[in-house]
């Protein structure tokens, strides 16, 4: 169970979830979202603004992809499999993480340039020298956050979050926490459902699955939570971590500490051009609902700092993995595992 939950494992069963949500959801009424494009290859991840009113999708079979936001037209600027998000630079340069989960480039960090890729670190190889978690060697690296002389990588698998300066180190570990897991075997049907969850204790130590890194206002580093199996609601979390913190456990250390709980299966978190965060949990019922068929769809939560106050912006979305704002206006990846209905829509 410890490699699924840092596997990202819904993505095994994603066509059929992605379908049970999309049948759900457009049955109702009127989605709150409009299509810009499906041409993707998938599965999709990413998302970053880009000049001349254009998105940028880490779509991680076909590679960095340029979408047109005034047509919906995309090309591939550079086919780097398994390419799981970008972080642009003024230059028009770009940072990009590529995970062996998804695709062929392995797990690690490059620059591109002209769309040409150029590794700067072998995330993989950094973490089996080092570990720090001390779990079992894995690496997923899953999002990215940059300042104007850094990048920090979310390690998804790793359960950590890295840093590049010219030369690869780790910035904070993120432990386990006790979940309950009562949700679970109430959704298996326990006491008649699978010996393995029914027998299950009352409560299970969860990894956190960092899948989101962000730079706020206030120039700190935060990080949300996928959360582990058994995937309980509402246990996922928001650290907030001093940009200069090195070698830091979070909840130990007062540079990384924890700011937000509550939310489940955090996917995605960025900052808008209102310096509120938006939140994007994969399903309200959690990941592992979602990869079973029997997921509510997607939340776009909207966070006022520092209280932390939120409030729903969006519902029901159908698998969604990222988001960015262009021009003042919200963008999502949905149905992002489904080869042909794969796309990136305008939240309304």
């Amino acid at each position: 169970m410890g490699r699924i939950s840092r596997r990202f494992a819904l993505l095994g069963a994603g066509v059929v979830a992605g379908m049970t949500l999309l049948t759900g959801v457009a049955g109702a009424d009127a989605p709150a979202w409009t299509t810009i494009s499906t041409q993707f290859t998938s599965p999709l991840f990413g998302l970053a603004a880009a000049p001349d009113n254009q998105l940028v999708v880490a779509d991680a079979g076909a590679g960095i992809t340029r979408l047109r936001l005034s047509n919906g037209a995309t090309s591939v600027i550079t086919p780097l499999s398994g390419v799981t998000d970008t972080a642009l630079l003024p230059s028009g340069d770009m940072y990009a993480t590529t995970s062996g989960v998804f695709g062929t480039s392995g797990w690690k960090l490059w620059r591109v340039s002209g769309g040409k890729p150029t590794l700067l670190a072998n995330l993989l190889e950094f973490e089996t020298k080092n570990n720090p978690a001390g779990d079992d060697i894995d690496s997923d690296p899953f999002d990215l956050a940059r300042t104007p002389s850094k990048v920090y990588v979310a390690d998804a698998a790793a359960n950590d979050v890295l840093v590049y300066d010219g030369k690869l180190d780790w910035v904070a570990m993120i432990p386990q926490h006790n979940v309950p897991t009562t949700p679970i075997k109430r959704a298996a049907g326990c006491p008649n459902g699978p010996a393995d969850i029914c027998g299950l204790p009352e409560r299970l130590d969860a990894d956190p699955v960092p899948t989101s890194a962000a730079i706020g206002p206030d120039g700190a580093l935060y990080v949300g939570e996928l959360t582990g199996f058994p995937a309980s609601p509402e246990q996922s979390r928001i650290w907030k971590i001093d940009p200069a913190a090195r070698h830091v456990v979070c909840g130990a250390s007062p540079q990384c500490v924890q700011v937000k709980g509550g939310f489940t299966s955090v996917i995605d978190l960025i900052f808008g051009p209102d310096g509120k965060a938006y939140v994007l949990e994969l399903d309200e019922n959690s990941w592992l609902a979602a990869e079973n068929g029997f997921g509510r769809g997607g939340t776009v939560n909207v966070c006022t700092l520092p209280s932390w106050t939120c409030t729903v912006r969006n519902s029901g979305l159908p698998f969604p993995t990222a988001l960015a704002f262009r021009e003042g206006k919200l963008y999502s990846t949905l149905l992002s595992v489904i080869p042909g209905q794969a796309q990136v829509a305008l939240l309304h």
